[in-house]
C-alpha cells in the first residue's frame, strides 16, 4: 500500500484516521491468538447539555496506537503524506525509547504490522 496524499485538514484527518483504523485491524486478524493486544488511543471530545466543550486528551505526544507485545510497550504513530512528528511527539517518543519501549512512526498499515512483527521476533527469538 502506498502513502496516502493529503488534501484539505478535514481530509487529512480522515485520511488519518482511516490509516490508524485499517492498521488496527490488520494487526488484530494477524495476532487473533492474543499473543499481541492493540488499542487505539484517541483524543476525545464533545460539547455538555450547558453549551461547554470538554475535552479529555491522552498524554501530549503519545502514540496513535499502544500495543504490548509479551509484555514489551510499542507505540504506533500514523503520518499520512510528508506529515513528521510534532515536537511533542518526538519528545515523547524519546521518552519512550529511554524507558525502554518503542515508538514508531507508520505511514501503511503493513509498515505498523511490521513494527509489531520485528518486536514479536525480538522476544520469541523466531
Amino acid at each position: 500500500m502506498k502513502p496516502v496524499r493529503m488534501g484539505s485538514a478535514h481530509n487529512r484527518r480522515e485520511l488519518h484516521d482511516q490509516l490508524v483504523a485499517s492498521a488496527l485491524a490488520l494487526i488484530a486478524v494477524t495476532w487473533r491468538d492474543g499473543s499481541v493486544a492493540a488499542w487505539p488511543n484517541k483524543t476525545l471530545a464533545g460539547m455538555t447539555r450547558d453549551g461547554e466543550w470538554i475535552r479529555r486528551q491522552t498524554y501530549r505526544g503519545s502514540g496513535d496506537i499502544m500495543v504490548c507485545v509479551r509484555g514489551r510497550h510499542l507505540e504506533l504513530e500514523g503520518k499520512t503524506g510528508s506529515a513528521k512528528l510534532s515536537d511533542a511527539q518526538t519528545a515523547h517518543q524519546a521518552r519512550i525509547h529511554k524507558a525502554g519501549g518503542r515508538h514508531i512512526v507508520f505511514r501503511t498499515p503493513e509498515e505498523a504490522l511490521e513494527a509489531v512483527r520485528v518486536m514479536l521476533e525480538e522476544e520469541t527469538g523466531r
